[in-house]
């Protein structure tokens, strides 16, 4: 302590714990379906690779090709 009321930090241990990836491998059809549905009831013939990169930049996750087709 400094002064009354002030710290100072003398030893600081970064250890960082966080995730940096947003792949996401046991995503649930029926959370994605929930999630993409208004998408898909607006513009029926939107493409795959849209619903991927749109769930990306809303929620940032990444889901495979594949479970979107499925899912749509």
């Amino acid at each position: 302590m400094k002064r009354e009321g002030t710290w100072i930090v003398k030893t600081y241990f970064n250890k960082d714990t966080c995730l940096y990836t947003r792949d996401v491998n046991l995503c649930a059809i029926s959370w994605l379906s929930k999630e993409i549905q208004p998408t898909i009831k607006s513009n029926p013939g939107i493409p795959i690779q849209v619903l991927q990169d749109d769930l990306h930049r809303r929620l940032q996750v990444q889901v495979t090709k594949h479970q979107l087709f499925r899912v749509k």
